[in-house]
């Protein structure tokens, strides 16, 4: 709760007491901790904090209210949680969880050049059973999957493959591609969809179909960059 919203100003005396909850009025997105006994340290708009013993349960939802999820406590230490979380809300959870506990341990067992395959085959493998026959809760997870990989492993192995570039590489070739190309990439995107939709009355299982096709290109091209890679570091 508090690395979501408001680790950027809770004082650091309350950052350390781990008794000290966060609370938000509902207009701004419920958070609510329900406990035997809870005392008001302080307020910082919009929110208060809270020093509290013996946590019954946790109640949360979002400004948008899709995000509504209610933690209690079973016993000690474990907890249940229930309710439903937005896809925004998942794919930020889990980037957290890869970034804090894969992301390094993948580098170490595998190195960079294996991690770089890792989501194009996530995304082959989803966009394939997609393409079966798709179903909202499948299209749901499948872009969770993908999006916390890509904004965590994936956007740390982009950074790691220009250590051994040149410098020309790094502060030349490096900003046109976070730039122009992968605005580029944006473009054709909306373009696939807009044609697809509005000319060729594509169904979702056709688009996952073109997913498969573009997936499989890009392992292609992960390997030639694996090839190109292993050149540069002998």
């Amino acid at each position: 709760m508090i690395i979501s919203t408001c680790q950027s100003f809770i004082p650091l005396d309350l950052l350390r007491d781990e008794m000290v909850f966060p609370e938000r009025q509902s207009t701004l997105g419920t958070m609510y901790v329900e406990a035997e006994d809870k005392v008001t340290l302080k307020r910082v708009e919009p929110i208060t904090f809270v020093r509290v013993s013996e946590v019954l349960g946790i109640i949360y939802t979002s400004k948008s209210g899709r995000t509504q999820l209610k933690g209690r406590n079973v016993r000690e230490d474990v907890g249940r949680l229930t309710g439903d979380a937005s896809t925004h809300s998942l794919v930020n959870l889990f980037t957290m969880l890869i970034q804090l506990f894969l992301v390094s341990r993948i580098f170490k067992w595998f190195g960079v050049r294996i991690a770089m395959l890792f989501l194009p085959f996530i995304a082959l493998g989803g966009y394939s059973i997609l393409s079966l026959g798709a179903t909202l809760a499948l299209v749901k997870w499948t872009k969770v999957a993908e999006n916390s990989t890509d904004y965590s492993l994936m956007n740390t192995v982009k950074q790691a493959l220009f250590l051994i570039t040149s410098r020309e590489a790094k502060y030349k070739a490096k900003a046109a591609i976070d730039t122009f190309f992968v605005r580029a990439g944006d473009v054709l995107h909306a373009l696939t969809v807009f044609i697809g939709t509005t000319y060729l009355a594509l169904h979702l299982e056709n688009f996952a179909q073109i997913n498969v096709a573009v997936a499989l290109i890009w392992i292609i091209l992960c390997f030639l960059i694996i090839r190109e890679h292993k050149k540069i570091s002998a």
